[in-house]
């Protein structure tokens, strides 16, 4: 992964059939929740689509691509124990408990959104309550 411009990250994915997908994290969907446990050989043929058993079909489809399961991991990337603690870390330098986490993520996702409201005053500006209103 690299840095793009914008916020999202960039992966780029070489397919085994030549394919090279550019992909910003818009593009990729949500990781699936699914289990393999009784269906082993649905996930063989999901796996790697660069042998004989590859079937070109996954549960995740990105532009019209079915994306092998050994490529997840470079989509879906969530750090390591030790990124974790250090943006959850309390200035004494001790671990947040949980109630501290859970208001630090409320109070970034209530900022966001407070970007978002001022991104949308700023391009709406005199129309914003005609447009944005609960009736």
């Amino acid at each position: 992964m690299v840095e793009s411009s914008s916020s999202n990250r960039l992966c780029v994915l070489n397919l085994s059939d030549g394919t090279v997908l550019q992909l910003v994290d818009d593009d990729i969907p949500d990781p699936p929740a699914v289990s393999f446990t009784n269906d082993i050989p649905h996930l063989n043929v999901m796996w790697d689509d660069g042998t004989a058993h590859w079937l070109n079909e996954s549960i995740i489809i990105i532009r019209g691509h079915p994306i092998a399961i050994k490529y997840w991991p470079l989509l879906y990337r969530y750090g390591t124990p030790y990124h974790f603690w250090e943006e959850f870390k309390a200035d004494s330098g001790e671990w947040m408990k949980f109630t501290a986490i859970v208001e630090k993520l409320h109070d970034e996702c209530k900022a966001e959104h407070a970007a978002l409201v001022d991104h949308a005053h700023q391009e709406f500006c005199a129309d914003f309550n005609d447009l944005f209103t609960y009736w």
